[in-house]
């Protein structure tokens, strides 16, 4: 491997001491640092002719693959959460449908006659409905 190579000085670092020698020491460290890293790496793809590259990518190619991935899960459970309000809208519709058949079955059993036979047959078997409604309204 190859020494490492040192850039020109900056005049600011000629004017020891200064306010702002800090800050251009450290500027100059990662400029002297990045100037030989680039030179390791022409130095070695010029020996075995490849890219010194990370067979997965850069970053950005896995911050872009997690998003895609990220897009496709909100999607699905957008899918999902659609696919819930439709059971949920069911359900508040026959909830709906139940209290309205069990109102129409109070109107008939005020409206029949109390005698025996078919019509009283019919009666006491949607008061027994009725009964089982109310129980279940209770309950759930």
């Amino acid at each position: 491997m190859s020494e490492i190579k040192m850039l020109p000085m900056p005049s600011v670092l000629l004017n020891w001491p200064h306010p702002t020698n800090h800050v251009a020491i450290r500027d100059y460290a990662r400029a002297v640092a990045e100037h030989n890293v680039k030179l390791a790496t022409a130095e070695l793809h010029r020996q075995f002719g490849c890219e010194l590259r990370d067979p997965n990518g850069t970053i950005w190619d896995h911050a872009a693959k997690l998003q895609a991935e990220n897009e496709r899960l909100r999607a699905e459970v957008a899918e999902y959460a659609n696919m819930v309000q439709g059971y949920i809208d069911t359900i508040a519709e026959a909830d709906a449908q139940a209290e309205r058949l069990a109102e129409a079955l109070r109107e008939i059993t005020h409206r029949m006659p109390k005698q025996a036979g078919p019509a009283w047959i019919a009666k006491s078997i949607a008061q027994a409905a009725l009964r089982d409604h109310d129980k279940e309204g209770k309950d759930g």
